[in-house]
């Protein structure tokens, strides 16, 4: 299988897709208005950009790289990432996605039903 070819100028990633781009605003007031619903939104976005981070940022900052590489405006962009960890009301992340819910038994559920 033959790699398709690169023809004329290439775009910075971040002018390679404005929709997804002017998406973030967006979901940024839904965030606003429902915060605990685009939870899910948030917990994504902080993983993706700490794994970008540390497997591409991290490596090229160590070999005093990254300043003046194409990663450098990503990872300027990524630079408010602290911000949203701390905004993460991680109580409630730990409540409802990472503890299994408790099981009732049977005789409480019989109970609640009658």
């Amino acid at each position: 299988m033959r790699k398709a070819k690169k023809v004329g100028p290439q775009r910075p990633p971040h002018e390679e897709n404005p929709p997804t781009t002017s998406a973030y605003p967006t979901l940024a007031v839904l965030g606003l208005i429902h915060p605990l619903k685009m939870l899910p939104l948030m917990m994504f976005t902080i993983f993706y950009k700490s794994i970008w981070l540390i497997i591409v940022a991290y490596p090229l900052w160590r070999a005093n790289a990254l300043w003046g590489s194409p990663a450098e405006p990503m990872t300027k962009a990524f630079r408010w990432l602290p911000l949203a960890i701390i905004a993460v009301p991680w109580g409630y992340v730990v409540r409802n996605y990472v503890k299994w819910p408790k099981t009732q038994s049977l005789e409480q559920s019989r109970a609640r039903a009658a």
